[in-house]
């Protein structure tokens, strides 16, 4: 039995093949044989020039052809002669090494015996509190994408991190200059914050940044004199219009009293949104505090946005992390708690500025002035730290498909977050709830703890999310007194007829109260899954509720049928009035595009046919989806689809036989190549037979336009070139 040359027997361990242009062929035929003397004489009995072996064997040698399709021909030829035991082209390759980060805090003990290293990128503990930032290294680091910074200034010459600045993309809103670098002592946030999300990884300094060859743009922000213009300006900038370079933003600030109006930057966020951009958002360090609730913040409670609550590392959502129905996922951030693990990331470089000053009432026991490792308690930089790795980690998928924008990250990181504290109980949590679509979701933790790599590795299966769709229910009134301190409140319902699977549901509420701390409301699903919309804060003495707020916790769900709305007063004395409500559901999954092009024989012209697009089970053979495009011979079609696994493309049009293509959907575009379609079936019975004959003699000289019966070549007539058609393809037999 011969033995073959198996792919040389070289591992190369932790390197891939990457896709890159074809380089020049190098005209070389590698052969293994018995012995040294057996491959040169068959190298010269081709025609081959020797060049050496390998030095790992003297029986494998490498020879050179005249030409690269002698080559070619020489290993056709080698592989059926009994002396060569292995043969192959000798080709040159693209190769690139998995990132592996050699920055000194990225692992444990260092700068000495019991720092814990970046545990919140790659977690060496059993407690795997991590986001899993090793397995979307394996796929990309960030390089070629851009995440602005929307904050206090971040330092541009820091050695761990100038290697990743843009600056053309770069702005400061507050001194209208394009150098975003800190102007106080306190503008400390936004370099730190940068570290964790593009800090310099693989430099051999300092720390690593999630994505690691990622850009950052410093899009600084004045907060000792801030104005809704320069947040609104800083949302919009290289992220809406002409110019949207920047396609992930980071914001991990925002307002700190409840019901705060947001109106001019939540409409900056739908602009940028629509335009591509994604905006990732701190969801507060609020907790305890009356703004606590991020349902009651209108730019957290932004569809436009993706909000993160913080865990430390007790797998817990952090002692100062805020709540609430529109959390969308969370991430590791450090603690005061005593035992939890900090977080090490780059500090103002500048002496005695920063976290980090080294100065003798400084409260960091990190030596290293350059880094700190206070920036992930509550009162330095909290969710800003978990925001921070959302950014970072949705810039690596960004890197890997370039259609993720915030609907189709918000699928993704619906998909693959991972729970995390299941026996959560606490009222803020509002418990673990699985809905009828199977998603978990809970609002400390939104769907849970972020998981790069997993995210990293669903962005390429699929292509995009479907059209958004809408359903919608008017201002309705309710005018009925709410109960005083009653558990049963005011309910009131609604039907919505809609089918496609939900996103988010906006619920439009507007309640006359003294005293808006003690409402509590709740929203009821046709599928009976039920979330808490408003939770009660009895520090809250406000007056009236005249607001928007979103959900997360239904979707996936079918949104048809009877919804349910509880409004009620926990909290004695105050009474009031639920004046009206609305609803929106908003509606969308992930689909997976097929592309092919349709080849017609026999036609006469660049005409466009109409085409029915089945797809169907591949096993049942059950109907999927159907589509009619109308296609012009060798025209390029698409189709998005929602289904996975085994289907069959199946194309049917008037006049030509049925066509079936098997797929396997599960990437996120899908080839179908050429589908060639055989003319001659007027009567559609999936065979050319003599029927069909009779049918083109029975409408000889007929003409019009579109469709008619007997016209296989859509000329326009049916005359004798339809006859020749059919005759010719006698006996052709559909799929």
């Amino acid at each position: 039995m011969k033995r073959k040359l198996s792919t040389l027997g070289l591992a190369l361990l932790a390197i891939h093949a990457v896709a890159s242009a074809a380089p020049a062929p190098l005209a070389e035929v590698v052969i293994q044989c018995d012995t040294p003397a057996f491959a040169l004489a068959v190298g010269k009995e081709f025609r081959l020039i020797p060049v050496r072996a390998f030095y790992s064997s003297p029986n494998i040698w490498i020879f050179r052809a005249s030409s690269a399709d002698r080559a070619q021909q020489a290993v056709g030829n080698l592989r059926r002669d009994s002396r060569v035991r292995g043969v192959f082209l000798n080709e040159r390759v693209t190769l690139k090494k998995d990132f592996v980060p050699n920055d000194p805090y990225y692992l444990p003990n260092y700068p000495t015996a019991g720092w814990p290293g970046q545990w919140y990128l790659n977690d060496p503990t059993a407690a795997n509190l991590d986001i899993e930032a090793p397995a979307a290294w394996l796929l990309g680091t960030g390089t070629g994408v851009i995440v602005g910074i929307v904050d206090d200034g971040t330092e541009t010459f820091h050695p761990d991190l100038s290697a990743n600045y843009s600056s053309p993309n770069s702005f400061n809103f507050g001194n209208g200059t394009t150098n975003p670098s800190p102007a106080t002592i306190e503008d400390n946030h936004g370099t730190a914050l940068a570290g964790i999300i593009a800090g310099r990884g693989g430099n051999n300094t300092g720390i690593t940044g999630v994505m690691a060859t990622g850009k950052w743009a410093g899009l600084r922000i004045d907060f000792n004199n801030l104005t809704t213009a320069q947040i609104a300006d800083a949302t919009l900038f290289n992220s809406s219009g002409a110019n949207t370079n920047i396609k992930i933003k980071n914001h991990s600030y925002g307002p700190d009293s409840p019901y705060a109006d947001g109106s001019v930057e939540v409409a900056a966020l739908a602009t940028s949104s629509a335009s591509g951009t994604i905006h990732v958002r701190s969801a507060g360090n609020l907790r305890g505090t009356t703004a606590e609730d991020v349902n009651k913040a209108a730019v957290r409670n932004s569809v436009n946005s993706i909000t993160v609550a913080a865990i430390d590392s007790r797998g817990k959502f952090a002692d100062y992390s805020s709540f609430g129905a529109s959390v969308f996922v969370c991430a590791p951030s450090g603690s005061i708690v005593s035992g939890t693990r900090p977080i090490l990331t780059t500090d103002r470089f500048t002496a005695d500025a920063g976290f980090n000053q080294n100065g003798t009432t400084d409260l960091d026991p990190l030596i290293d002035g350059a880094y700190t490792s206070l920036f992930g308690t509550d009162f330095d930089g909290g969710t800003s730290v978990a925001a921070g790795l959302v950014s970072g980690s949705l810039g690596i998928a960004e890197g890997l498909n370039a259609n993720l924008d915030t609907r189709f990250a918000k699928h993704l990181l619906a998909r693959t977050s991972r729970q995390i504290d299941l026996a959560d109980a606490t009222y803020s949590g509002d418990t673990w709830r699985t809905n009828n679509a199977g998603f978990k979701f809970n609002q400390n933790y939104g769907f849970g703890l972020l998981d790069a790599g997993a995210l990293a590795g669903a962005v390429g299966q699929w292509f995009g999310p479907t059209s958004l769709t809408l359903a919608s229910i008017g201002t309705t009134a309710v005018g009925a007194s709410i109960p005083d301190n009653n558990a049963t409140g005011v309910s009131r319902t609604f039907t919505i007829t809609a089918t496609e699977p939900l996103e988010e549901v906006l619920l439009t509420l507007s309640i006359s109260h003294i005293y808006r701390g003690d409402i509590e409301v709740f929203l009821t699903s046709p599928r009976g899954t039920k979330s808490r919309i408003v939770a009660t804060n009895f520090a809250d003495d406000g007056d009236n509720v005249n607001w928007t707020f979103s959900s997360n916790a239904f979707w996936g769900e079918l949104p048809n049928g009877l919804w349910s709305i509880q409004v009620r007063d926990q909290g004695a004395t105050d009474a009031g009035t639920w004046t009206n409500y609305g609803f929106t559901a908003r509606m969308g999954t992930l689909s997976r595009r097929i592309s092919g092009t349709i080849n017609f024989g026999d036609i006469a012209g660049p005409t466009p046919v109409p085409v029915s697009l089945e797809l169907r089970n591949s096993t049942t053979n059950a109907l999927i989806s159907t589509q009619v495009q109308n296609l012009a011979s060798g025209q390029t079609f698409n189709l998005d689809t929602t289904a996975s696994g085994g289907v069959n493309l199946v194309a049917l049009t008037p006049n030509w036989l049925r066509k079936s293509v098997a797929l396997n959907l599960t990437t996120g575009t899908v080839a179908a190549g050429a589908v060639n379609l055989t003319n001659g079936d007027p009567d559609q019975s999936g065979e050319v037979d003599a029927a069909d004959i009779d049918l083109v003699i029975a409408n000889f000289g007929v003409s019009g336009t579109g469709a008619i019966a007997g016209d296989l070549d859509w000329s326009g007539e049916v005359d004798a070139a339809d006859i020749d058609i059919a005759i010719a393809n006698f006996g052709g037999v559909g799929d």
